[in-house]
């Protein structure tokens, strides 16, 4: 799975992967990780609210380009506040909370997806997307958690259709001995 990414967002995360920031991918990204790709407006990120955590980010930041107007790394490292860099269609919001789903809980279910040919980019789990999606209880994050749910009954009924085996051989048409409702 290869995620469809502008040159802006795909340099910024190069900057966080290579200054080693702990982050996921959230949002219509990582939807589209775990289901299939809609429309966005931005890229969202959540970063673990730690000070040496926040330190790596402002590295990032500053190798992205936009260190004159990045927080402090004290700033960083609080949960709750988020920052918002450039406009739509290319805007870029790194959070340090999500709702319904702790930085602990998202950390441990994250999946690892291509970012490019040598680098992985971390995202947020299917169970916990769920999870912020219904917390977050907004028109767009119901409309995605349908996507989701249409896509895990696509894919099961493709899985079904493929592990079903046909018989190898006819069905017997002689009678059992015994009648049916028979114990002995």
């Amino acid at each position: 799975m290869t995620l469809s990414l502008s040159r802006d967002w795909y340099e910024f995360l190069v900057s966080l992967t290579d200054a080693g920031v702990r982050f996921l991918l959230v949002g219509a990204h990582a939807l589209a990780a775990h289901a299939e790709p809609r429309v966005t407006k931005d890229l969202d990120v959540l970063v673990e609210p730690t000070r040496a955590n926040g330190a790596r980010l402002r590295t990032a930041l500053q190798q992205f380009g936009i260190g004159a107007i990045a927080p402090e790394a004290s700033e960083l490292a609080r949960p709750g506040p988020f920052w918002i860099f450039g406009r739509p269609p290319v805007q870029i919001d790194v959070l340090t909370q999500l709702k319904g789903v702790s930085w602990a809980r998202a950390w441990k279910g994250r999946v690892a997806v291509p970012l490019d040919e040598t680098r992985e980019l971390m995202v947020l789990g299917r169970a916990e997307l769920i999870a912020a999606k219904r917390a977050a209880g907004r028109a767009q994050d119901l409309a995605d958690l349908e996507r989701l749910a249409a896509f895990a009954r696509d894919a099961g009924a493709g899985r079904a259709a493929r592990t079903t085996k046909a018989p190898t051989k006819a069905p017997s048409t002689t009678k059992s001995r015994r009648p049916r409702g028979s114990r002995k």
